[in-house]
């Protein structure tokens, strides 16, 4: 009985671990927004493009094909490879 009162006591101390994860790396990603420059989405280059989150060389050459860019809805019609997800990692960190 006591095992299977630890094993759930685990269980709902993982699962409250991996909602709590989402949160924490969004404010990781705005502390990280306010303590660096904003990247220009439509002047920057494919290096400093490669490290927003989520964006590697085939999709910073994409993005740069791609210009220019209104904001984040007209970036995500125009980059395959950037949806919700990616857009909102790095909606903080950029600028148009």
């Amino acid at each position: 009985m006591k095992k299977v009162f630890m094993a759930v006591v685990a269980s709902v101390a993982l699962a409250v671990a991996a909602q709590a994860a989402p949160q924490h790396q969004k404010i990781t990603t705005v502390v990280l927004a306010q303590k660096t420059a904003l990247v220009n989405l439509n002047k920057a280059t494919a290096m400093q493009l490669q490290k927003l989150p989520g964006i590697g060389p085939k999709i910073a050459a994409e993005m740069i094909k791609n210009r220019p860019y209104k904001n984040g809805d007209d970036l995500q019609k125009k980059v395959r490879g950037i949806g919700p997800k990616v857009w909102s990692d790095i909606k903080a960190l950029v600028t148009f």
